[in-house]
């Protein structure tokens, strides 16, 4: 499996639909986040503040296998937090105590679209836009 060539190849995939939803994006303030542990964006409030965060976690991808997620956890806003549980039905979303962050994600159907970053972008617009004058 380490030596197979299909992984470099996803793996890019991934990272170049991150980098087009958030080129996306022109209403919202938002930060790369790009480490050893995740490749995604933090979106910010109009003060500054951490709102949601998206993109490629590696070990929530091992974990729950689900490749890109979108959430919030202990980094955001607790009305943020708020806006986001009540937006995403429960069908659609998941907490991993361990790391206090509910997230969605989506599913493969949407993520091999060649629209993909379009139907992603689709979805986390009017959740940003609800979230994004939250204190």
């Amino acid at each position: 499996m380490m030596f197979s060539k299909t992984i470099p190849e996803i793996l890019n995939k991934l990272k170049e639909l991150v980098d087009s939803v958030q080129q996306r994006n022109k209403d919202f303030e938002a930060v790369p986040d790009h480490n050893r542990f995740e490749y995604g964006i933090r979106f910010q409030n109009t003060e500054g503040k951490y709102i949601l965060w998206f993109g490629i976690w590696y070990e929530c991808w091992e974990k729950m296998e689900v490749p890109i997620v979108f959430g919030v956890g202990s980094d955001e806003t607790e009305e943020a937090r708020k806006i986001f549980m009540e937006h995403l039905p429960q069908d659609r979303r998941k907490r991993w105590e361990d790391f206090d962050f509910d997230f969605g994600w989506f599913d493969q159907v949407t993520l091999v679209d060649h629209n993909a970053a379009e139907l992603i972008w689709n979805e986390l617009e009017p959740l940003l836009e609800k979230m994004s004058n939250t204190s």
